[in-house]
């Protein structure tokens, strides 16, 4: 599992990510770790960089697909899926998590964890 790691934004308003990279052998998740608590958030996908900054913060991924999430007590979120699927041998994927709430992004009320490259091999 893959964690990303949304801190609350201290008062230079500049909230960056920390990842976390776990290796399982048929499992893959995408996960958030302490965001804002029982907020709306989004997985944003993408298999190409157009980098859109926002604040102190930048959309990395050129969304492919944006998936709706929202955060538990802890602030965190998981997508989990299996890697058995064959397709995925050889493709690039670019993940981002949005959050609502303060944050680098306070023009659209956002905090962003970092961008993470996933390449499947």
């Amino acid at each position: 599992m893959i964690d990303a790691e949304v801190g609350r934004a201290p008062a230079s308003g500049v909230g960056c990510a920390r990842l976390h990279e776990h290796h399982r052998a048929t499992a893959f998740g995408l996960g958030l770790r302490h965001a804002e608590p029982l907020a709306p958030a989004w997985l944003v996908l993408g298999t190409a960089a157009t980098p859109l900054g926002c604040g102190a913060c930048s959309l990395v991924p050129a969304p492919l697909t944006v998936l709706p999430f929202s955060t538990d007590q802890h602030g965190d979120a998981l997508l989990a899926t299996s890697l058995a699927d064959p397709v995925l041998r050889g493709q690039t994927l670019l993940a981002q998590w949005l959050v609502a709430g303060p944050g680098g992004c306070a023009a659209v009320g956002l905090s962003f964890s970092g961008a993470l490259e996933v390449q499947f091999q």
